[in-house]
């Protein structure tokens, strides 16, 4: 498999993202009706390689296609251990997850738009893992 390039000012593609950096996860307002009563289902995190967009190369004079699309309700996560390790420190088992800089380039084999920001966390997604994720996420409106 040919390694894709990405600009030099990039990490590698697949490279870990650190603790304390900031993902977007775009999500339509309309799949969280629970957002009027001020409560959130961590469910909207269920995606095995949850996609999202890294905020530190996000362009920030760009509106995001994700956007664009309707998904302007934004959960703003915090990347931790907790969240890798799929895990609260005093539990016994974990769902570890990657998080991973996954670059879509243009022209790509899947046909969808250049996204240089695209991230992900990777792995199964038990209520637990979706629970952690939700408790390290701030949520607004675009």
């Amino acid at each position: 498999m040919k390694k894709q390039k990405t600009p030099s000012a990039y990490p590698d593609k697949g490279s870990e993202i650190e603790n304390g950096e900031i993902l977007l996860r775009y999500i339509y307002p309309e799949k969280v009706p629970e957002l009027s009563d001020g409560i959130i289902d961590s469910q909207i995190f269920s995606d095995k390689n949850l996609s999202c967009d890294w905020e530190k190369y996000v362009e920030k004079d760009k509106i995001s296609p994700q956007i664009s699309m309707g998904k302007t309700l934004i959960a703003r996560i915090t990347v931790c251990q907790e969240i890798k390790d799929g895990k609260r420190p005093n539990d016994q088992n974990g769902w570890p997850q990657s998080v991973t800089y996954e670059p879509v380039e243009e022209n790509n084999v899947i046909g969808t738009l250049e996204n240089l920001a695209h991230a992900e966390i990777n792995g199964r997604k038990k209520p637990q893992v979706r629970d952690i994720i939700k408790e390290n996420a701030e949520f607004y409106n675009y």
